[in-house]
């Protein structure tokens, strides 16, 4: 009996232990997913005969690959064969990448050519890599979060079948103990969480993360109260079971 109590108990302690380490690790996943999605190609377009009107001193031209990330940040060097040009790249959407600093009013005819060199995606190539390291931040975050629920759950489960506390007061006092450890180390998730908040939640390429991690805190921290309330409440149904029978 004791042994099954005390296989139930170390779940539901590792469990809440388990939630701090795997979102303060976090990061370090996430580092590794950023630099395999920016795994790059270099490419290099040119665009020939590319105009620009009287006054007119910007242009776009049309990138045959997408630029990685999107990040204008990704542009290696812009070149142009029309001396006056100092071509610069202004913004991207997929798939024209506007230039500023070009001279104005230059026709087709004049043959000015657009020489860009950029990063692209590596991973686009492959069937449907690029969508599967996107949404894996957000699987894996999930999986983590439902893993400690599960394994809280199932050492809970053991505890209370395990009659080894008939009293209840073992599972009362280990429901106090859960909602002071977790309140205790919940900073260090709200810092954590908001790491990768601030770095990652508002980047598009990882689906649903971000809309995941802002909501992550609120249920986590109500999830940890919740667990450690309902284990000290089952305590004390049983110690108030135990106490009624006696009477009776």
């Amino acid at each position: 009996m004791k042994g099954t109590f005390k296989a139930g108990f170390m779940p539901m302690v590792l469990s809440m232990i388990g939630v701090v380490l795997f979102t303060t690790m976090f990061s370090t996943i996430m580092t590794s997913l950023v630099s395999l999605r920016d795994t790059a190609d270099t490419i290099v377009d040119t665009a020939d005969n590319v105009s620009t009107a009287v006054g007119v001193t910007i242009a776009p031209v049309t990138l045959t690959e997408s630029l990685l990330n999107s990040l204008v940040a990704n542009v290696i060097s812009v070149t142009s064969s029309h001396g006056p040009d100092v071509p610069v790249a202004d913004n991207y959407t997929s798939p024209t990448l506007n230039l500023t600093g070009l001279a104005a009013n230059v026709t087709a005819g004049d043959g000015r050519t657009i020489t860009t060199t950029y990063y692209h995606e590596a991973t686009s190539h492959y069937v449907a890599l690029s969508t599967i390291i996107g949404i894996t931040p957000t699987v894996l975050f999930l999986s983590g979060i439902f893993g400690a629920a599960f394994l809280y759950y199932g050492g809970y489960k053991k505890v209370t079948g395990s009659g080894a506390d008939t009293s209840g007061i073992m599972r009362m006092v280990l429901g106090v103990l859960v909602i002071i450890l977790f309140t205790t180390l919940f900073k260090t998730i709200v810092v954590s969480m908001n790491t990768l908040y601030t770095t990652y939640g508002s980047v598009t390429s990882w689906i649903a993360f971000g809309t995941v991690v802002s909501i992550a805190p609120t249920v986590l921290f109500i999830g940890g109260i919740f667990a450690g309330t309902a284990t000290a409440a089952s305590g004390y149904r049983s110690r108030r079971s135990l106490r009624l029978r006696r009477k009776g």
